[in-house]
């Protein structure tokens, strides 16, 4: 950065335009660094890797994942492709049959009368036909998940 630009910056107060050290930063510097919410860079200089953020990360970690799975049934996915096989990894499975209630349920209450115009069947039929999810071996609820989705969960690390 030129020595012209350092000094509109500094007269133009620009916010967070020099970092601790005294280094100017430009976007996207001073975005990535100072303004980029902790939630979107979980990688980024170290802070989202700590230990300080374990316990969240590793608690809230599936939910996007179970966000983008039920798109799937919003949209009618899985009956517009039927040869669409979903599998759902690394967010454990124990939730799968608490989601699968709910979805069924909501579909077959007036919430869901579009989404029966897309979805001819219960959410839960096409999972036992299109879908599997991986299961971590410590879950302690699996046992009862097991028996109300049966062959769909997998052990992780042993698909098959």
């Amino acid at each position: 950065m030129s020595e012209h630009t350092s000094g509109q910056l500094a007269r133009l107060r620009y916010p967070g335009g020099i970092d601790a050290d005294g280094h100017i930063l430009e976007p996207p510097d001073l975005w990535e660094r100072y303004l980029e919410p902790k939630w979107t860079a979980p990688g980024r200089f170290g802070s989202m890797t700590s230990s300080r953020y374990a316990f969240f990360l590793n608690v809230t970690a599936g939910d996007s994942v179970r966000h983008a799975f039920t798109s799937f049934f919003q949209f009618g996915l899985l009956e517009k492709l039927p040869a669409l096989k979903l599998v759902v990894l690394e967010c454990g499975a124990s939730w799968i049959g608490y989601w699968l209630d709910r979805m069924d349920s909501t579909w077959a209450s007036p919430q869901g009368t579009l989404a029966r115009q897309m979805l001819p069947e219960r959410p839960s039929d096409y999972f036992s036909r299109q879908c599997w999810i991986s299961a971590d071996p410590d879950e302690r609820t699996l046992r009862g998940v097991m028996e109300v989705v049966g062959d769909n969960v997998r052990q992780a690390y042993g698909l098959s």
